[in-house]
């Protein structure tokens, strides 16, 4: 996605509104994977950490040596 960034800023009109529509599609995937992960019990922690349904955060054990 950074190569078509860099390509956007010299790009013909025709060609920017492309590039454009490609990079939405690409955040629109990223989204739609970081949803599916959010609901996962083993994450839904650090993603709904600021949520008011979660109590507040815990201290995480000491790394056994």
């Amino acid at each position: 996605m950074a190569g078509l960034r860099r390509w956007r800023a010299t790009a013909e009109p025709t060609l920017r509104h492309i590039i454009d529509q490609a990079l939405e599609h690409n955040w629109d995937v990223l989204r739609g994977v970081a949803r599916n992960w959010e609901d996962h019990p083993d994450f839904v922690r650090d993603f709904k950490r600021h949520a008011w349904e979660l109590e507040a955060p815990t201290d995480s054990p000491a790394p056994e040596a």
